[in-house]
């Protein structure tokens, strides 16, 4: 009786495997998050940040870039230099240009996200305007 209750044990869990790999796309699921935690790539992206008026550098500003807002993936965080220009090397695809409102510099007004599309053998920039409070 104990090996037939195993056995059929066995079975029910192997059936009931089968009907969830099949039905429920766990794989992808776990690509999606597995692609999400990382964007860095061979693209160049080029932000520049500037002031508005008088057209001055924005120096030491963090940049996001991502799918959706949120804690940026590998690859999408960068500091402007003193010419106000964030490099990004990323994966070909649609991000979303935002700022990290932590360390967002208090006299700024933090513009809206921002979309771009970043192509593989394009010049990919971006120019945001920043106004103050």
């Amino acid at each position: 009786m104990k090996k037939i209750t195993l056995i059929l044990s066995i079975v029910i869990c192997l059936v009931i495997g089968y009907v969830l790999g099949n039905f429920f796309p766990f794989d992808k699921i776990f690509s999606k998050i597995e692609s999400e935690e990382n964007i860095q790539g061979d693209t160049q992206l080029t932000v520049t940040a500037k002031m508005a008026g008088v057209d001055t550098p924005v120096p030491n500003l963090e940049i996001d870039l991502a799918e959706e807002p949120g804690p940026p993936p590998v690859g999408g965080i960068a500091l402007t230099d003193e010419s106000g220009i964030a490099k990004f090397n990323v994966q070909p695809g649609t991000y979303l240009i935002y700022f990290n409102q932590a360390n967002f510099p208090e006299n700024l007004i933090a513009p809206e996200s921002e979309q771009i599309t970043v192509s593989e053998g394009a010049v990919n920039k971006k120019e945001i305007v920043f106004f103050t409070k």
